[in-house]
């Protein structure tokens, strides 16, 4: 399992808050299977601060009930998101955001706290980071613990999917499924972004092969 807080500067707003007090706070966590393993990142906000750029270079709206302006007033135009002023994003769970709000205060604790560093304190470029990687071989053991694994994995999937759904999946799923469509399509990207990139590698006198 692994968190991370953020230093440089705060976008999520507490439960009940209309000023940023919290990171968008990742939460992820890995454990293997006999194939590809069950894979969860998740930020405990909304929305993640990169989808909202990338929204925001397609020319698209995020979603209602996910950003604030700096007045605390609902939002869905990226570009108001990133003023000047600069707005926020909710911690997620629409009105069970206290849910969000807690698990982003625990990334605070674990990626902050515990390494001595006050989540107050602004530093440009720094994040705090906790790990926790768990030897199944101290508990039932790693060949037991795969097959524990697949157990759960089989019985999880097997479940009726529910309408307007194909399939149960287990998180991580979508993710590699979109690996592979990229390693055989490539990488669509909105011509902003491909600009930025083009003008940051420019910046330090390097060329990108199109």
């Amino acid at each position: 399992a692994v968190v991370t807080n953020t230093r440089r500067g705060h976008q999520v707003v507490p439960w009940g808050g209309k000023e940023a007090r919290l990171g968008t706070n990742p939460i992820a966590y890995a454990a293997p299977t006999d194939g590809l393993p069950i894979v969860m990142d998740m930020a405990t906000c909304m929305i993640p601060e990169g989808k909202i750029r990338v929204l925001m270079h397609a020319g698209k709206p995020v979603p209602p009930n996910h950003i604030l302006d700096a007045a605390g007033n609902p939002i869905t135009d990226p570009k108001e998101f990133y003023g000047p002023p600069r707005g926020t994003i909710l911690p997620f769970g629409g009105q069970y955001g206290h849910r969000g709000y807690g698990l982003g205060l625990l990334v605070e604790i674990l990626g902050g706290a515990l390494a001595g560093d006050a989540s107050s304190q602004v530093q440009a470029h720094q994040n705090g980071l906790c790990l926790i990687a768990i030897d199944p071989d101290v508990f039932c053991g790693r060949e037991r613990f795969i097959e524990l694994m697949q157990d759960l994995r089989s019985y999880v999937t097997s479940a009726q999917p529910a309408d307007g759904f194909d399939e149960v999946l287990l998180p991580g799923a979508p993710d590699f499924r979109l690996r592979e469509k990229r390693l055989k399509e490539g990488i669509p990207l909105p011509e902003e972004t491909w600009r930025q990139m083009r003008e940051a590698t420019a910046a330090v006198g390097l060329t990108i092969r199109e």
